[in-house]
């Protein structure tokens, strides 16, 4: 992949957290069960859409699930004060 294609998405995913920042408020006492739970729903969401062969809503149902999976690893190195191995 180009480093072009990173780049575009990257700020597509970040653009993404703002957006769900602004919708859910503050996130970081959800458990790692109810996290789970999020993000099997989305990837459900990802799954609808490449049976349905939309690559546009493809695309965009990656990029909240990423988004998701971004907010859950925040929460975890902001809980672990940073720590990442």
């Amino acid at each position: 992949m180009s480093e072009l294609g990173r780049i575009v998405v990257l700020e597509a995913i970040l653009k993404e957290r703002e957006l769900q920042d602004s919708v859910w408020k503050d996130q970081e006492d959800y458990s790692n069960e109810w996290w789970h739970v999020i993000a099997t729903e989305k990837s459900g969401e990802v799954a609808k859409e490449i049976y349905q062969a939309s690559e546009k809503q493809l695309l965009r149902k990656l990029i909240v699930l990423c988004a998701v999976y971004f907010a859950w690893a925040e929460m975890l190195v902001k809980n672990s004060q940073g720590d990442i191995e």
